[in-house]
Formats: C-alpha cells, structure tokens, sequence
C-alpha cells in the first residue's frame, strides 16, 4: 500500500454507510502511529523511572489491565488461597475461586505489603525462566527465548 492509498477497510465498497454519510478516505492516508495510541503497560512514578534498568517491574507498576491475565495465568488456586487467607483479605470462611481470583486482582494493583507477597510469590513461582530471560541481553535473545516457551507450551513461567 503506497502512503496515498487508503488502508482497504476505508476503501469504499460502492455502497454509502447506513447512516448515509460517506467516509472520506483522503482523511485516512497517513499510517497510524501506534506508539501515541498504544496504552502504558508500565506505571513508574518519575523518581523510579531512572531505577527502571537496576531492577524488574513489579506487579502494582504494570497497568491494571495486565492483572487479570498475570493472576489468573502465573499463579494457582492454591497461591491465592494461601495468601488472602494469610492476611484475611477474604469476606467467607470458604471464597469461590472467582472470589480469590477477584480479591487478588485488585490486591496487585496497590503497592502495599498483600501486593508485595504476590510479587515475591510470583518471583518465586517463576524464578528459572526469570533469571533465564535475564540473561537475554538483546532482542534477539529474547524473542528467541519467547519463541521456545510458546512452542513448548510454557505460558504461565515467560508471561
């Protein structure tokens, strides 16, 4: 595609949209810049920005869409048991897993001390394939790495 074609789903089909206006394709040449759309996926506060290469990124300073997926791939059921009962951050006697799954998630995204355990569990957890991943010092290296855990099924130990 040349810089003065359209992208193909602003290419007009012959047909007007329903609400009869007609998209003017000329508005659309330019190619996106992902980096100004795409969403920060780490929360630094300024002082710990220059810190940032010294040491990993912990669990609360990744953005809280992250969460979700790292609770519910990187740590089990028992995990989250053991630890919202630790420090009584559960409701009931008996929570559902959707209950712990729940309670963890919004636990991460806090910097205090249930948070800090997650962390130190989720390091733990995974500490082989981090201190494997570390050792990566390109690009290469590490889409190499990347590529072998997703061929071998090993989602929970690289995400």
């Amino acid at each position: 595609m040349t810089s003065s074609t359209p992208p193909s789903f602003l290419q007009s089909s012959g047909a007007a949209p329903r609400n009869g206006t007609r998209i003017d394709p000329a508005r659309f040449n330019h190619a996106l810049e992902l980096d100004r759309i795409r969403p920060a996926l780490v929360r630094r506060p300024a002082d710990l920005v220059r810190d940032a290469e010294s040491r990993r990124t912990r669990i609360w300073e990744l953005s809280p869409t992250l969460h979700c997926s790292i609770v519910g791939t990187c740590l089990t059921t028992s995990d989250l048991r053991a630890l919202v009962r630790k420090f009584a951050a559960v409701p009931n006697e008996n929570p559902s897993d959707h209950d712990l799954h729940s309670i963890a998630v919004a636990a991460v995204g806090k910097h205090d001390l249930l948070a800090k355990q997650f962390n130190k569990t989720l390091d733990r957890r995974h500490k082989t394939v981090i201190n494997e991943f570390d050792r990566a010092r390109n690009v290469d290296t590490l889409q190499h790495l990347w590529d072998e855990a997703i061929r071998h099924g090993d989602i929970p130990n690289t995400y």
